[in-house]
């Protein structure tokens, strides 16, 4: 059965040769038995190549040091083997720990199937090498189709007198014919088999150093399409440039980190390109509204210049901490999304003043019942009706509500020049008829004399960040800043 070792001892002679079948590996149980009479390179009689593994474990340090005594390790195994402190030699691990090594190719894909076919009994640390080469593996067949890719767009171009090849053998341009193979083998759309196809002839003529890399399984199908795009905007000669000096530790960066360090390579490698780049996609700068699926909106702003777009948000960073640190409730970003659409929709309130829950005004405004008469009325009527006005306690003030913030708005009574009305409307319900006398109900706020609540604050409030000098209130109040009144 594939990765499973015969059962035998190093002892004995092999009856056709004469000599050990077997020996002892530096290392101990973790290396096993390695057969002696395979020749170099090749496989054994279960179809894996045990010289492969052994290179790997000595790359991977985990065999014992080459200038160490021999005599004296030998005596330690021995010993270990006689006491029954050395377990049997588990194929599957050992392969396991040393797959990673193994340069990509068939003795790895070998050894891979091996050590995977016993995954549910490994470790973490054998886990971690099976998943290292997998990935190692999965670089080389992508390598692989890149290389045919770039080959099928080849030939097409070379059997289409209007494209044709360059002097090094690269197609001059995508043709269809090229794209319509790749698409049907791979069943890709157009957009994705060109990107396939652009991708494999980059790596095969514009950066080979790049599809070495990959089919070595030095960095992975990602990072080389990453090394491709940021170089793209370069000569060739500038591209390979950048390519030696990102190469070496581009398998060990992070995505991210690939990106930065390859931009920032670029910029240092042409800057008088990267400025032409920089306003030419200035140019293209828009702001965009998306519908989501969950009934929200996303609005994005791209291609903005960094400077201004950079000082814009720390601003608006800057106004949702204040919200934040005055006492409102949620996290930073909503806050952040609150101020954005204030400032879009002129509506954003004033972010230092938080509700108080308890404060000796309630929130909800006291609706009081005022008996609004015609002039056909009878005077003591209306008289009595003004007296029942005049004695009412007088109501909390209303919140405003058109954006959904709890923040005080004072009514038209502190905009407005006092009248000489003993109260001023501020809202009015439907009107309905009570023995064909004209009646209605309605919200109503102090007037001129009587109590204000909010008026004072409003006053000393300052104006931040304030209007620009000359803009027109629109009918504001400083108090409401920027709040349309519901008045």
């Amino acid at each position: 059965m594939l990765g499973q070792m015969p059962d035998l001892t190093p002892e004995g002679d092999d009856s056709a040769y004469g000599r050990p079948r077997f020996v002892w590996a530096e290392g101990g149980a973790e290396a096993g038995l390695v057969p002696t009479g395979v020749p170099g390179g090749a496989v054994g009689p279960d179809g894996l190549d045990y010289e492969a593994l052994l290179e790997a474990l000595a790359d991977s340090g985990r065999l014992a040091d080459a200038d160490a005594d021999q005599d004296a390790v030998l005596t330690d195994e021995l010993a270990a083997a006689t006491d029954g402190r050395m377990s049997p030699a588990d194929l599957a691990r050992t392969a396991a720990i040393a797959v990673e090594h193994i340069a990509p190719g068939p003795a790895q894909a070998a050894w891979l199937e091996t050590a995977t076919a016993a995954a549910g009994r490994l470790d973490e640390d054998a886990l971690a090498g099976i998943a290292i080469a997998a990935q190692q593996a999965a670089s080389r067949a992508h390598a692989a189709g890149l290389t045919a890719a770039a080959q099928i767009t080849a030939r097409a171009a070379a059997a289409d007198p209007r494209i044709g090849l360059e002097a090094d053998g690269r197609p001059v341009r995508l043709c269809r014919d090229g794209l319509g193979q790749i698409s049907l083998a791979l069943m890709l759309t157009g957009y994705s088999a060109g990107a396939w196809a652009d991708l494999g002839i980059t790596l095969t003529w514009r950066l080979p150093a790049t599809g070495a890399a990959l089919a070595a399984g030095s960095i992975d199908l990602d990072r080389a399409r990453v090394i491709a795009d940021a170089t793209s905007v370069l000569s060739e000669d500038t591209a390979r440039l950048v390519e030696a000096k990102i190469l070496p530790g581009a398998g060990r960066l992070t995505k991210t980190d690939l990106q930065d360090r390859l931009r920032r390579l670029v910029i240092a490698a042409d800057p008088e390109g990267a400025e032409r780049r920089r306003q030419a996609a200035e140019r293209h700068a828009d702001v965009r509204l998306y519908g989501e699926v969950d009934q929200t909106a996303t609005i994005v702003a791209d291609k903005q210049p960094q400077i201004e777009a950079a000082a814009g948000f720390a601003r608006l960073n800057a106004m949702a901490r204040a919200r934040k640190a005055a006492g409102f409730e949620g996290p930073l970003g909503w806050h952040r999304s609150q101020v954005l659409l204030g400032l879009l929709n002129g509506t954003l309130p004033h972010p230092l003043r938080a509700p108080r829950p308890t404060s000796p005004h309630p929130t909800t405004p006291v609706p009081l019942t005022v008996t609004v008469l015609t002039a056909a009325a009878p005077a003591a009527i209306r008289a009595a009706a003004t007296l029942a006005a005049a004695r009412a306690p007088a109501p909390a003030r209303a919140a405003g509500t058109l954006t959904g913030c709890p923040m005080t708005c004072p009514p038209p009574a502190m905009r407005t020049p006092p009248t000489t009305t003993a109260w001023t409307r501020y809202w009015a319900a439907p009107v309905r008829m009570t023995g064909g006398t004209r009646m209605r109900k309605m919200m109503i706020w102090p007037g001129p004399g009587q109590r204000r609540c909010g008026r004072s604050w409003a006053r000393s409030r300052p104006p931040w960040p304030g209007p620009p000098p000359g803009l027109p209130m629109g009918g504001r109040c400083p108090g409401c800043w920027m709040l349309p009144c519901p008045g």
